[in-house]
C-alpha cells in the first residue's frame, strides 16, 4: 500500500512548504486528520476508490496554490 502521497499531502495541507521550509507537527497531524476524514466520507458515500486520489490531488493543488498566494502577499508587504 503506497502512502507517499498521503504523507506529502498531509504535510503540505498542514502548512509545510514544498520549497524546503518550516512546518509544524500539529499542522501535519491536522492535515492527516483531514485526509482521513475525506477518505472515510468517500467510503461511506460509496464512491469508487480512485476518487480518493483525485480529491487528495485537488486538495494538494489548492493547498500549494494558497501557500504560494500567502508567500507572495507577504513578499509584497516587505
Amino acid at each position: 500500500m503506497s502512502l507517499e502521497l498521503d504523507t506529502i499531502a498531509s504535510s503540505v495541507i498542514g502548512g509545510t512548504t514544498l520549497a524546503g521550509g518550516a512546518g509544524s507537527v500539529i499542522g501535519s497531524v491536522i492535515g492527516s486528520i483531514l485526509i482521513r476524514i475525506m477518505d472515510n466520507g468517500l467510503v461511506l458515500a460509496g464512491a469508487p476508490s480512485y476518487w480518493f486520489r483525485v480529491f487528495v490531488g485537488l486538495l494538494l493543488v489548492i493547498a500549494v496554490s494558497f501557500n504560494r498566494f500567502v508567500e507572495r502577499s507577504i513578499d509584497k508587504l516587505r
